[in-house]
C-alpha cells in the first residue's frame, strides 16, 4: 500500500527519531489481535448467551454483523484519518470508543442491549488494522510490505484461535460478565502504553471529502471499471472474505458443536486448530515472493485447494468422518486460505497505481465488509429456515453447501485471471 502523510509533517519528520518504533508497532500488534479476537468471538459467546437470551439464528446472525455494519461503513472516514494524522491518535480514540461496547457486551440482558455493543465495538475497533498498516508503511522499508502483512495477519489469526478454545474455557470459568471485564481492563493498559510512548503532537484533523478525496475515488471507481483483472481480484477476495468470515467468526463453533453432539471441548479444539492453520499459513507466505504472473498461478491455485477442503469438510460432517480427520481437514484449509489471503490481498495491491493504492483499499474493504453481513445474515435465515424440515446439523450441511458454490465462483475467476495473465506473458515473449 502506498500510504503518506499528507498534512500531519511532525508524525513524518520525526519517524526516524522515536526510541519506541518496535514497541508501539507491538502494542499495535496486540490491538489487532483483539479486535480479530472480538470480531470471531462471536461464533463462542453468542452460543453461551443462547442459555441466557432466547435468541433465534437469524438474530445471533444479526448481532454478529452489526459489527461489519459499522465496521464496514467506517473505513473511508478512518482511512482519511489515518493517512493525514498520526494514526496511533486515531487508534487511541477508537479503542476509547471500543471500550464502551466492550463493557456493555458484557452486562447485556437484551437483544437490543447486545446489537448496540456490537455497534460500538465496530466503530472502536474500525482504524485498527489501517492504523497498522499506515503505521508499519511509516516506519518500515516499503519492500517488507509483504514480511509484515504476514506477520500483521498472523498475529490477527492468533486472535481466532483465543477466541475458541481458550475463550470457550474462560467463559465457563468467569462466565460473560467477569471476562469481558477483564478485556475492557487489559485494553485500557494498552491504550495507557500508547498514550505514554507515542509520538506528540496530540491533534486530529477532521476535514473530510474535499474536492481531492472525491476527485481520489472517482478515479479509483474509474479504474476497477476499466481494469478487468482488478475487478476478477476484487471479487475473489470479497467472496473469500464473506465465506471466511461467516464460517470461522460466526457459525465454525456451533456447527462443530452440533456435530460432535454437543461437545464443545472438541468443537473449540477443532476451530483453534483452523485458527492455527491460519497463523502458519500467514507466516509461510512471509517468504513468498512471486512476480505478478506467478502471484496470479498462485491465487488459482490456492482457491481450488481451498474449494476441495471446504468441500470436503462439508462430506466430513456428512458421513461421519472421524474426529482427527476433521481437524487435519479444517488445519489444512485455514492453511490454505491464509497463504490464499496474503496472496489475494498482494494481487490488489500489484494491480493498483502508486498513487492510488490506499484509496482502493478503502473501497474494497467496503465491499468486503458489506459482502460480511450479506453472508452472515443470509446463512443465518437459510439455517432457520432449513432446520425446520430437517435436523440442525443437515441445516449446516445444507447452508454451506450453497456457501460452497460462491467458492466456485471465486475460483472460476480466478482461474480466469491466471489464464489471461498467461496469455498476455506469451504475447509479450513472442513480440521479443
Amino acid at each position: 500500500m502506498d500510504y503518506k502523510l499528507k498534512k500531519d509533517k511532525s508524525f513524518e519528520s520525526d519517524k526516524n527519531k522515536n526510541d519506541y518504533v518496535y514497541s508501539v508497532y507491538f502494542l499495535l500488534l496486540i490491538c489487532f489481535l483483539f479486535s480479530a479476537f472480538l470480531r470471531i468471538s462471536t461464533s463462542v459467546v453468542l452460543s453461551e448467551i443462547q442459555n441466557e437470551i432466547p435468541l433465534s439464528l437469524s438474530q445471533i446472525a444479526f448481532v454478529s454483523s452489526v459489527y461489519f455494519y459499522s465496521y464496514g461503513l467506517m473505513q473511508p472516514l478512518v482511512g482519511y484519518l489515518n493517512d493525514n494524522n498520526n494514526p496511533v491518535i486515531v487508534e487511541i480514540l477508537g479503542l476509547l470508543i471500543a471500550e464502551i461496547g466492550i463493557i456493555l457486551f458484557g452486562v447485556s440482558k437484551t437483544f437490543a442491549g447486545l446489537v448496540f455493543s456490537r455497534f460500538l465495538m465496530g466503530i472502536g475497533f474500525s482504524p485498527t488494522f489501517s492504523a497498522l498498516i499506515v503505521y508499519q508503511n511509516l516506519k518500515f522499508p516499503i519492500e517488507k510490505y509483504s514480511f509484515y502483512l504476514g506477520i500483521s495477519m498472523a498475529v490477527g489469526n492468533f486472535g481466532g484461535v483465543i477466541a475458541s478454545r481458550p475463550l470457550s474455557f474462560l467463559l465457563s470459568i468467569w462466565g460473560r460478565t467477569n471476562l469481558f471485564f477483564v478485556l475492557f481492563c487489559v485494553i485500557l493498559v494498552l491504550i495507557f502504553f500508547l498514550i505514554l510512548i507515542t509520538e506528540k503532537p496530540f491533534h486530529l484533523k477532521f476535514k473530510f471529502c474535499n474536492d481531492g478525496d472525491r476527485s481520489n475515488y472517482r478515479q479509483v471507481f474509474s479504474l476497477i471499471k476499466r481494469s478487468k483483472d482488478l475487478r476478477r481480484n476484487i471479487v475473489i477476495v470479497v467472496v473469500f472474505a464473506g465465506v471466511i468470515t461467516c464460517y470461522q467468526g460466526l457459525w465454525a463453533y456451533s456447527w462443530f458443536k452440533v456435530a460432535f453432539d454437543g461437545n464443545v471441548k472438541r468443537a473449540g479444539l477443532a476451530l483453534a486448530c483452523y485458527n492455527i492453520g491460519l497463523i502458519f499459513g500467514n507466516l509461510f507466505s512471509t517468504k513468498i515472493f512471486p512476480s505478478l504472473s506467478f502471484r496470479m498461478k498462485n491465487i488459482e491455485i490456492s482457491s481450488f485447494l481451498f474449494f476441495v477442503l471446504f468441500l470436503t469438510l462439508i462430506f466430513s460432517f456428512e458421513f461421519n468422518f472421524s474426529f482427527i480427520l476433521i481437524v487435519i481437514i479444517a488445519t489444512a484449509g485455514g492453511f490454505v486460505f491464509s497463504i490464499g489471503g496474503v496472496q489475494r490481498s498482494s494481487g490488489i495491491n500489484d494491480l493498483s497505481p502508486k498513487n492510488m493504492k490506499g484509496s482502493v483499499f478503502g473501497v474494497v474493504n467496503l465491499l468486503i465488509f458489506g459482502f460480511d453481513i450479506v453472508y452472515q445474515t443470509l446463512t443465518g435465515l437459510l439455517i432457520d429456515g432449513f432446520k425446520n424440515w430437517t435436523t440442525l446439523s443437515n441445516a449446516f450441511i445444507l447452508t454451506f453447501s450453497i456457501v460452497e458454490f460462491t467458492v466456485f465462483i471465486a475460483f472460476i475467476e480466478a482461474h480466469k485471471l491466471a489464464k489471461d495473465e498467461k496469455k498476455r506473458l506469451y504475447k509479450d515473449s513472442r513480440r521479443i
